[in-house]
């Protein structure tokens, strides 16, 4: 391949400082610098070629992205437009000819004359993203640079975003270049037709897709509860405030994450619920029930206890589902 990255890198979470970081810290659990793992695969792709890294929000697409581009300092990457800037976008563009500018933006979207004629400082963010897409273009000129577009699309709608991907699906193939794409929106992807896809899964590993058609997502109306395993709730744990499974346990129920999106690299179970005994102890209950678990003897009421009573000890929602 003309450009191939082998990504490995560390994301870390430093250690708390500050009353408040420390009180948040201290309430989930946190007490230590925590690091996590991203990549564990290679990025390739060849001229002509788009390549595309799909993956839930939060996984560390862009810190692959970011790998790539400091292991190929030649790539392009788009520049951010500022809110003070005066100039015209075809004046932005800085294409040796307005025919040029021109030709550039209309095949990134932006051929409306109101916004040609409107400060790129004060166009609204889709239409700033496609003037930096066609910025990006234009500095790739005719030489096979490869381009990297971080949160491809995020601020365009659905249909705009598809013309314009299938518009770059075109210009890719005709002019040579490559693109390499970060996105989250996989129903772009078959108007896109990348060559390459790579799937970043919610533990950030950086994998291989054998092709678009597999990660299409649903929206699927209802996930099912079904009944799991405790194995199930153990990715879960972190995200609850309290350390660790419960000591006991008598059932897990768990949503589990629709296959075409666990594809898209988003976790296999989206909630978890466990069901555990009740404390043998609770002055409260005791109070109401007018000690029906306390007599005739503990064994006994310990046995009523858990034959009428049932305690939620866990329930944790993935943040990506919440």
């Amino acid at each position: 391949s003309r450009w191939r990255v082998e990504v490995n890198a560390e994301v870390l979470t430093p250690t708390p400082t500050g009353a408040l970081a420390q009180d948040i810290a201290s309430r989930f659990g946190v007490d230590r610098v925590l690091s996590r793992p991203i990549g564990g695969g290679a990025v390739a792709l060849d001229a002509g070629e788009i390549g595309v890294i799909l993956g839930p929000s939060g996984s560390g697409k862009s810190v692959v992205l970011s790998a790539v581009r400091a292991a190929i300092p030649q790539a392009v990457g788009l520049l951010s437009v500022s809110p003070d800037e005066q100039r015209l976008p075809a004046e932005w563009l800085g294409c040796e000819t307005v025919r040029e500018a021109l030709g550039l933006l209309s095949r990134c979207g932006l051929a409306d004359a109101t916004a040609l004629l409107t400060p790129a400082g004060r166009l609204s963010e889709g239409e700033k993203f496609r003037l930096s897409l066609a910025r990006g273009l234009a500095e790739c000129g005719t030489a096979r640079r490869l381009l990297v577009v971080d949160e491809f699309a995020s601020a365009l709608d659905s249909v705009t975003a598809a013309v314009l991907s299938r518009r770059l699906r075109r210009m890719i193939s005709r002019r040579g270049l490559g693109l390499l794409i970060v996105t989250h929106r996989a129903e772009l992807l078959s108007a896109l037709q990348p060559d390459r896809l790579w799937v970043v899964t919610a533990s950030g590993q950086l994998q291989s897709a054998p092709s678009y058609d597999a990660v299409r997502l649903a929206d699927p109306s209802k996930w099912p509860v079904v009944q799991g395993r405790l194995r199930d709730f153990r990715p879960l744990e972190r995200f609850h405030y309290v350390a660790g499974p419960p000591a006991l346990h008598k059932r897990v129920y768990i949503v589990r994450t629709p296959d075409c999106y666990q594809r898209a690299g988003c976790p296999a179970v989206a909630a978890a619920l466990i069901v555990s005994p009740p404390l043998g102890c609770v002055r409260g209950r005791n109070i109401a029930t007018t000690g029906r678990y306390c007599k005739p003897r503990r064994s006994v009421g310990l046995a009523k206890l858990n034959a009428d009573v049932e305690a939620i000890s866990r329930v944790v929602v993935h943040p990506m589902f919440r």
